[in-house]
């Protein structure tokens, strides 16, 4: 998946080094192509699968260490979830009835980041 998102972020204080707030919200679209399933129905050959965008999330604290110029180590700690709904639509082999299953993915993660801010 692809998450396209928003971030907001707060600084505390006017301080060279200083902590600070985020968080993030938006799209999760998703990236399956139809030749990445590798799945053609373990009956008879007869599936098709859809993919319905889901949504991202992301909060947290960081602190930035700032060095020369406008330069700052950025590390922070936060969670996220992203999600993403699968239906699978296929031909149950035994009453030849169309079905369908409906697949949520979700991903919940606590997540350290370190970065570099120019």
């Amino acid at each position: 998946t692809v998450p396209l998102f928003a971030d907001l972020r707060y600084e505390f204080g006017r301080k060279k080094n200083n902590f600070f707030a985020y968080a993030d919200a938006g799209i999760n679209f998703s990236w399956i192509q139809d030749h990445f399933i590798d799945n053609p129905s373990i009956w008879n050959g007869n599936t098709s699968n859809s993919f319905k965008n889901g949504t991202y999330n992301d909060i947290g604290l960081g602190y930035n260490v700032k060095m020369k110029k406008e330069n700052a180590l950025v590390l922070s700690l936060g969670y996220s979830y992203k999600n993403l709904k699968e239906t699978e639509s296929y031909i149950d082999w035994r009453t030849s009835e169309l079905l369908k299953r409906e697949n949520n993915y979700n991903l919940r993660r606590i997540m350290l980041k370190v970065g570099w801010q120019f």
